[in-house]
């Protein structure tokens, strides 16, 4: 059973840094927040027994035991995305809190805490006398959260896997992942009002705010959606959630640009936002994209930023496997022809597919039956981006049992839940890397 002091001493400092991408310093290409917090878990890596080594030009790290054997790569990040407004969380959110049978904090569900207790499950399996048939090697990204440059960095400069899991997921495990696509669609247009919104592109805005205007106000009020005016400024409330489920949120960006369309403003952007891009599955712009093996489509408008000189918003979509990417960009050029906007890439990922019958599918299956009992639950279909998309035989394998917190307020999870991701982790060490 995991020692759950233990992990919270190990887990806590890390959980205190706020390591959001910031201005890039000297071999610091994240910010000097990313940068410590790779410091930290290296030394915590270190602590618990593990070779550690650091990238000179700060853009990963690793932690490795065992001198023989395939590589096996356990991936994890320690950037985080914005807690956003402190003052909705029910405690610091950079403050490892436990409350109730919880623990809460930024970074314990994606990708921190992962990260400690697969660290601390190996190395019980270790102390208890099993042998490695493999190398294990922890691989410490810093840019997980905008453009995986870390792993860019790391592929062109180290050894590659052979297999592995990164805990960034759900359990069972994730074995299909949909494609990416984020974009930046800009206007240029003279306009006469400003107007702001998200804080991560990847994450459903929780707020937007345009200066105060009565108009917009009575449109809000005959609407009864929820806003409140703080100084000058009218501000929209939504309800955030990760890009995967972005069905599961209320977009602040997309509604408070139909109340300012209801209130008589005009701007191409606004009209592209309002006729095209309120629905959570791109149903406007591409129809109706989904299919049997991974599912629906998911469209979500994340950061909008609005001068009366510039107009920009930026747009993350999840795609199902049977859509291609020129699929996708043949029906952006018609609606920026349409509207006369700008479309640019901003990143791109393809789809992750393991096959179920592999040798890594079925004995991570087995490490979770085998813990939970459970044999009904099979591989997930996820909207979710991650790591695992970086090396060829990865599948994204935990923490989380259902619905993630990781993009929201008061991200948590129960203790119940670390003791069997724990105990999971323990049973997948054993089955694939020990003999």
């Amino acid at each position: 059973m995991l020692n759950i002091d233990e992990f919270i001493k190990l887990l806590g400092p890390l959980i205190k840094i706020p390591s959001v991408i910031d201005t890039a310093q000297p071999k610091q290409p994240f910010g000097s927040n990313i940068a410590l917090a790779l410091e930290e878990v290296l030394n915590i890596a270190s602590a618990l027994g593990y070779e550690t080594y650091q990238d000179p030009q700060g853009y990963y790290g690793y932690a490795q035991i065992g001198a023989t054997g395939d590589l096996f790569g356990v991936l994890g990040h320690v950037d985080i995305v914005s807690a956003g407004n402190s003052e909705l969380w029910t405690s610091h959110p950079y403050e490892l809190v436990k409350k109730d049978d919880y623990l809460i904090g930024r970074g314990l569900e994606d990708d921190k805490g992962p990260l400690v207790l697969c660290m601390m499950a190996l190395k019980e399996l270790i102390d208890q006398g099993y042998s490695l048939n493999k190398r294990v090697r922890f691989i410490l990204g810093t840019d997980e959260e905008t453009m995986w440059r870390c792993m860019k960095a790391y592929q062109d400069h180290e050894e590659i896997p052979s297999m592995g899991f990164s805990p960034d997921g759900i359990f069972p495990l994730v074995n299909i992942e949909k494609r990416l696509y984020q974009i930046r669609v800009s206007s240029q247009q003279l306009i006469d009002f400003i107007f702001q919104g998200g804080q991560s592109i990847n994450s459903v805005p929780a707020q937007a705010r345009i200066a105060y205007d009565i108009k917009v106000e009575r449109v809000l009020d005959q609407l009864k959606l929820p806003y409140e005016i703080k100084g000058n400024e009218l501000v929209f409330n939504g309800i955030p959630a990760h890009v995967m489920n972005a069905d599961e949120g209320i977009n602040a960006i997309t509604y408070l640009a139909y109340a300012l369309k209801q209130a008589g403003y005009h701007a191409n952007i606004l009209d592209f936002i309002v006729n095209e891009g309120m629905d959570f599955h791109g149903r406007n712009l591409f129809d109706n994209y989904e299919d049997e093996l991974s599912g629906k489509m998911m469209f979500n408008i994340g950061l909008a930023d609005f001068t009366k000189e510039l107009q920009v918003i930026e747009i993350d979509m999840r795609i199902p496997l049977s859509i291609s990417k020129e699929e996708i960009e043949d029906q952006l050029v018609k609606y920026a022809f349409k509207y006369q906007l700008k479309i640019e890439a901003i990143d791109y990922l393809d789809a992750l597919h393991v096959d179920k019958n592999s040798e890594l599918v079925r004995k991570l299956l087995l490490a979770y039956q085998a813990v939970m009992k459970d044999d009904k639950t099979m591989p997930q279909v996820s909207g979710g981006a991650t790591y695992a998309r970086a090396f060829k035989n990865m599948v994204a394998f935990g923490p989380s049992f259902n619905k993630r917190t990781s993009h929201e307020k008061d991200e948590r999870m129960s203790i119940d839940d670390l003791n069997n991701a724990y105990a999971i982790y323990y049973e997948a060490f054993k089955k694939l890397v020990m003999k």
